[in-house]
Order: C-alpha cells, then sequence, then structure tokens
C-alpha cells in the first residue's frame, strides 16, 4: 500500500463503517437517496470546522495561561469545539443496535 493509501485510510477511516451501516437499515428503493443525504451532510460539516475556525482562532490569537506549564491558545479551543460533534457520535453509537447483516451472519 502507498503512502496515498495509507493517508486516506487514516483520514476516512470511518466513512465506508459509516456508509455500510446506514446502508443496511434502508429500504433499497430509498437507499441512493438516502445515501446522498449522507453525502451531504458530510459537506456540511466541513463548512462548520471551517465556520468554527473563523469565528474561534482570530487573525492574531489570545490564549491564557494557567501557571507556567499550560498555555491555552484559542486553536485549542477550536479542536475542543470541534471534537463535540464526534463524541457526540461515538456515545450514540454505543446504543445503536447491531447491523443486520451482523446477526445474521
Amino acid at each position: 500500500m502507498n503512502n496515498s493509501n495509507v493517508l486516506s485510510c487514516r483520514i476516512g477511516g470511518s466513512v465506508p463503517i459509516v456508509y455500510s451501516y446506514f446502508s443496511e437499515f434502508l429500504q433499497m428503493d430509498k437507499r441512493g437517496e438516502h445515501l446522498s443525504w449522507l453525502c451531504m451532510f458530510w459537506m456540511m460539516g466541513g463548512i462548520y470546522a471551517s465556520f468554527t475556525a473563523w469565528g474561534i482562532i482570530p487573525r492574531y490569537g489570545w490564549g491564557f495561561s494557567m501557571g507556567s506549564e499550560f498555555q491555552f491558545h484559542s486553536w485549542r479551543v477550536f479542536v475542543l469545539v470541534c471534537a463535540l460533534p464526534a463524541i457526540a457520535a461515538f456515545v450514540g453509537l454505543m446504543f445503536m443496535p447491531e447491523s443486520p447483516r451482523f446477526l445474521l451472519e
């Protein structure tokens, strides 16, 4: 496997899992439409991250210190805010049922 394939697997590793899990619960006649909606929400997530960065990380940056060891800058706030949807998705996936294909096998 070349470096570009390794990088794409690391960055988009959740995409095949989400698409296959989502498509197993859909009716055959509505599967394409609903997967297209799922693609649209992936793009909206990218737009969310862009506008969040634009709103949180100002041009010159800001920050404060907690003691002499820890510097809390605006990019750390951005990382925390962007992590919230992923944390919510992770918690939500814990309560999802097993996929029908897994149960059949």
